[in-house]
């Protein structure tokens, strides 16, 4: 709660100083706001992305269900063959089946750290991009200020986690932004 009044009146002395400083210097305060976020989703990077993610996790997926039948493969073998076995080939059989848990945990968190780190990498050269761009419109159009309206989602009310509150959606410039980098994605990749 007390987040929320905090950014409220660091938001509203923001508000104030800006109209104190356009009337000031007589200018007119030209303001707007992009959803990196949506950028991000909406963006033919960020769907490729998407896919090519949804294709390595399907894939890493494929590989840890492989690890464990062998696992369970083992184990059944194990326990068939418990009753015949001498103690010394029981901790052996053991062993492997620990092992190869170990490596199953093992290949799990690196595909999730791999994962993890390719969306990582392909979202900061998202933003990169985007930036220059939101830089870009926003010196050549004139704006004084452009702000990210990112915010999640919890059920069907909006949480913002930018410290935007409300905009009017005349200011949103989200989809002037994702054409425009995608035609510069597009170009690039000719």
């Amino acid at each position: 709660m007390s987040k929320n009044i905090f950014k409220f009146k660091i938001a509203l002395l923001c508000g104030l100083l800006l109209n104190i400083c356009s009337f000031a210097h007589g200018a007119e305060l030209k303001i707007a706001y992009v959803n990196l976020q949506q950028v991000i989703k909406g963006s033919a990077a960020g769907k490729e992305m998407s896919t090519i993610g949804n294709q390595m996790i399907k894939k890493k997926r494929s590989e840890l269900g492989k690890l464990e039948e062998e696992i369970s493969k083992m184990i059944n073998e194990y326990k068939e063959k418990e009753m015949v076995l001498s103690p010394d080939a029981k901790k052996e059989i053991k062993d492997k089946i620990e092992k190869k848990m170990i490596d199953k945990d093992r290949f799990e968190k690196d595909s999730f750290r791999d994962v993890r780190k390719f969306e990582k990498k392909v979202v900061a050269e998202i933003v990169g991009a985007v930036n220059k761009i939101i830089k870009k419109l926003g010196k050549d159009e004139g704006y004084t200020l452009i702000l990210d309206s990112t915010g999640g989602e919890k059920g069907d009310k909006e949480i913002p986690t930018s410290g935007l509150l409300y905009a009017s959606p005349e200011l949103d410039l989200t989809q002037k932004i994702i054409t425009i980098y995608n035609q510069q994605y597009a170009a690039k990749k000719k």
